[in-house]
């Protein structure tokens, strides 16, 4: 069974069932994944193949994706909300990251679709998000926390499993052996994003600011896509760009 909301490759001529939208690995001459269109990353295979075709560098991070082929994608699933409070944390914020909290929540409640939070490391940005990713899970929302780097993405892992236990969550990186099976909690570096395709209702991303994501165009771009178009991002970072 193919996860919902996930993008999934498919040999171009194969059937696709009722339910199932396609889309094209290329077009216009532009990776439809990640959205590059240079031609130091779209490379086209001529040798040893009975017909030419072409295939982008920029996204292989997760899998090799050329014009032989097709995506193939289900809107993610429609969850119920539930009354039942999801968030299990006995720590308590201080008056300034409580109203850094509120204002946050009330702001991606009436469909913010961008939220910046500068604050230095160590000031507790993890836990001023805690309310808001609650009030998405507990909307029956798509939750993703992503952050360039893999040791960030453990880390935060770790301490989401402890206060949202109750939610079904997975960490995605590429050495990760875990396989995306509709959790509504998804860790995960910032390559994983282009698995996905208006999957999320919530995606935050750490430390915006850091390499590789702060100069990829195409990173930004699988963020981006994988975003619901009704959706709200989040932005964390201690030490931003001008930009």
């Amino acid at each position: 069974m193919k996860s919902k909301g996930q993008l999934h490759l498919v040999p171009i001529n194969c059937e696709v069932l009722e339910g199932w939208q396609t889309f094209p690995t290329f077009e216009k001459e532009q990776c439809w994944r990640c959205g590059s269109d240079t031609n130091k990353e779209i490379i086209q295979v001529t040798h040893g193949v009975s017909e030419p075709y072409y295939y982008c560098r920029s996204c292989l991070a997760v899998g090799s994706a050329n014009t032989c082929q097709k995506y193939i994608w289900q809107p993610p699933l429609q969850r119920k909300g539930t009354d039942v409070n999801l968030l299990e944390w006995e720590g308590c914020l201080t008056p300034e990251q409580s109203v850094i909290s509120n204002h946050l929540k009330e702001a991606v409640e009436k469909g913010c679709e961008r939220y910046f939070i500068w604050a230095v490391t160590g000031a507790g940005k993890t836990e001023i998000l805690y309310e808001t990713i609650a009030f998405f899970l507990q909307n029956g929302g798509q939750v993703a926390f992503i952050s360039p780097r893999r040791a960030a993405c453990i880390d935060v892992s770790k301490r989401l499993k402890k206060v949202f236990s109750r939610t079904q969550q997975v960490t995605l990186h590429q050495t990760s052996e875990a396989v995306y099976k509709d959790e509504q909690l998804v860790i995960a570096t910032a390559p994983q994003m282009w698995r996905f395709y208006c999957a999320f209702d919530l995606i935050i991303i750490d430390e915006v600011d850091a390499f590789p994501y702060v100069s990829s165009l195409q990173l930004q771009y699988g963020t981006k896509r994988a975003l619901k178009k009704t959706g709200s991002s989040v932005l964390l970072s201690a030490t931003p760009t001008k930009t």
